[in-house]
């Protein structure tokens, strides 16, 4: 059995193109999330982070919208994918961050929904306030 997950992050005084760039080029999501990453910012490009995590993309809208596949080295060989949209937005004070990721395994759920806070969310805000 799969679930989906669901996230909105408002970063505060961040443009969202600056978040979509954060998310895609290879040397500023290493430097935000501290951990290595292999980035072929293009649809059909694979991708790979954080020493388990992979997939391909299937959608790119510069400054707007992400679409990937994605699985963690965690899951069983006949887990499904998962599909992640990440969709970047403007709010009144910076820029917002919109998560959907769908087909994640029932077992580990909680973790990655939390994964997303710890190895993303927290970290973009700090690496923010010193590199905006």
């Amino acid at each position: 059995m799969t679930r989906t997950i669901e996230q909105t992050i408002d970063f505060t005084g961040v443009d969202p193109a600056r978040l979509f760039d954060l998310y895609i080029d290879p040397d500023q999501h290493s430097a935000a999330t501290g951990g290595p990453v292999d980035i072929e910012p293009m649809v059909g490009g694979r991708f790979a982070a954080l020493g388990g995590l992979r997939g391909r993309y299937l959608a790119i809208e510069p400054s707007r919208l992400i679409v990937q596949t994605w699985r963690a080295k965690v899951w069983s060989d006949d887990d499904p994918d998962s599909i992640l949209v990440l969709t970047f937005t403007s709010t009144e004070t910076g820029g917002r961050v919109q998560l959907v990721q769908a087909n994640v395994p029932e077992r580990v759920h909680q973790t990655i929904d939390d994964g997303w806070r710890q190895h993303y969310w927290d970290k973009w805000a700090k690496y923010l306030a010193h590199h905006s």
